[in-house]
């Protein structure tokens, strides 16, 4: 292989052309006139200073040998086209040439623009579209956002610092914004008092931000969120994405879906940590939580007002530090909200909480209240239910089995609650009360472990006495008591009833059985 054969070039405008140099050859490529790089054009015509051209590795012997021929002007790695003081040695590239697409006149919008940080590597930030300074970096990634068609396309963010002093606005559908994961950070500046993105507009649909850790910057920022979305349905639900995230740290909320007509909105793989507002303030209809995790935020975990949305595998721990009003998950107006395999636990009071009387026909399944209550103080509950409509609590463990255990309650339905079921959950290990319900409504709570609410058994009224008293097993008063005689005593028993209290069952006749005592049957039940 000669020397010429191993000179990789590299020339970023819109895209990255790599080719093996020729020596008085012209590259010519879709039918367009070939440009020599040596040209007084090149000023004008490289795209205003933002295409360069790369040596692969200027310590290997290629860049050496080029350099003590004049061939390379020096020993650093990248030359800017556009520049006008380039000379490229009087000439010695004057037969090398590349297309004329990437020149000034031909610029059709690509459908992914590249930005790189001001700290990316050397070769990311020659391959990028749009360099940042470290300084306003919203303004480079808003102008890649902007330069995109208006059938939309990606944005892809390489690895490395961005400092934002405003808002990133995604005002335009099918949007992609793509970082490298935690290594592409984003982060609020001093004094911004900005939201790090916000995705605004009317009918805006299928924007999607992944793979970014988003910094919030509060202890010098007062107000602003991590990601704000509110984008009303018009023709079509929005079906945005936010995936493999990290938010922290700010002065508003991690996310937050702030307008009631925002519908389906995707959140998956996404941490919420230690902002001063909630981890996920969330409006809106038909979104999906999957694996999303809030913690150690100053207000709620989740602050929901549901429409059609479902939550599963999601967790709320260590919230509520700013006051007694603030839950794991807390649930306000709304219907039909669906959790499956969510936790919640050791937030600063309660679990689960609503008191609202329009949170109607709330389900969880198989969910878990844990160890909360840690820093609050009178009743603090695993899941507290009050003036709700419909709710379903169907398996799952509402207990504290922590040394030193804190949650008071494990289940409270309280105030004008009604039609809510619990069924085959455990409740175990709360301080006060493993489960109460002290609503006035009409509520089922049946086949738990650690609640009985069902027993049966035997007993016998004796010869000589018209009463039998005995323990009945129930967590509370039982509603329903029933009864039925084993045999025909020696003397009729005349009028009999039963009743009960929160331990005892008793069962009277009026006459004494005689010799053969009143052997019975009974049956207690909580409804």
């Amino acid at each position: 292989m000669n020397i010429f054969e191993r000179f990789i070039i590299y020339v970023v405008g819109f895209f990255a052309v790599t080719f093996t140099m020729l020596i008085g050859v012209p590259m010519m490529m879709d039918g367009h006139a070939a440009m020599n790089l040596d040209t007084v054009d090149r000023a004008t015509n490289w795209l205003n200073g933002e295409g360069y051209i790369v040596l692969a590795d200027a310590s290997e012997p290629l860049a050496e040998d080029l350099y003590a021929r004049n061939i390379w002007p020096a020993l650093d790695d990248t030359y800017n086209l556009g520049s006008a003081d380039r000379s490229w040695n009087n000439g010695y590239f004057e037969d090398l040439y590349i297309d004329g697409t990437l020149s000034g006149g031909n610029t059709v919008r690509s459908a992914t623009t590249v930005v790189a940080a001001s700290d990316s590597a050397t070769l990311s930030k020659a391959q990028a579209d749009y360099v940042c300074d470290g300084v306003a970096d919203n303004v480079e990634i808003q102008a890649a956002i902007d330069a995109l068609p208006s059938g939309g396309g990606m944005v892809q963010a390489l690895e490395g610092t961005y400092s934002v002093g405003d808002n990133i606005t995604i005002s335009s559908s099918n949007i992609t914004l793509q970082g490298a994961g935690e290594a592409s950070i984003i982060t609020v500046a001093n004094g911004a008092d900005a939201t790090a993105i916000e995705i605004t507009g009317n009918g805006i649909i299928n924007v999607a931000i992944s793979g970014f850790r988003i910094e919030g910057n509060k202890a010098n920022n007062a107000s602003g969120h991590g990601i704000y979305i509110n984008t009303p349905y018009v023709s079509n639900d929005s079906h945005h994405l936010l995936e493999n995230l990290y938010i922290a740290n700010f002065s508003g909320d991690n996310i937050h879906i702030a307008d009631a007509d925002t519908r389906s909105v995707i959140v998956q793989t996404v941490y919420l940590s230690a902002a001063d507002g909630n981890g996920a303030y969330v409006k809106g209809s038909d979104h999906r939580f999957v694996g999303v995790v809030a913690g150690a935020n100053l207000q709620n975990g989740f602050d929901i007002y549901p429409s059609n949305m479902h939550f599963i595998g999601c967790k709320a721990f260590g919230n509520g530090a700013d006051g007694s009003d603030y839950s794991g998950f807390t649930i306000g107006q709304g219907s039909n909200a669906f959790f499956t395999s969510c936790e919640a636990q050791d937030n600063y009071q309660n679990g689960w909480f609503t008191d609202n009387s329009l949170a109607k026909r709330v389900f969880l399944t198989s969910c878990i209240a844990e160890h909360n209550g840690i820093a609050g103080s009178g009743n603090r509950y695993g899941l507290r239910i009050w003036n709700a409509q419909g709710w379903e609590i169907i398996g799952g463990a509402y207990f504290d089995a922590d040394g030193s255990p804190t949650q008071t309650t494990g289940i409270s339905i309280a105030n004008t609650a009604t039609n809510i079921l619990v069924t085959g959950a455990r409740i175990f290990g709360n301080t006060v009360t493993q489960l109460e319900d002290v609503s006035s409504g009409s509520n089922r709570i049946q086949y738990n472990i650690g609640y009985v609410t069902e027993n049966s058994g035997s007993d016998s009224i004796a010869s000589g006495t018209t009463s039998k008293s005995f323990t009945h097993g129930l967590a509370t008063t039982p509603t329903i008591i029933t009864y039925a005689w084993k045999e025909d005593p020696t003397n009729a028993p005349g009028d009999h009833w039963a009743t009960g209290n929160t331990t005892h069952i008793t069962v009277t006749v009026t006459n004494d059985p005689g010799a053969s005592n009143l052997d019975f049957f009974w049956e207690a039940k909580v409804r």
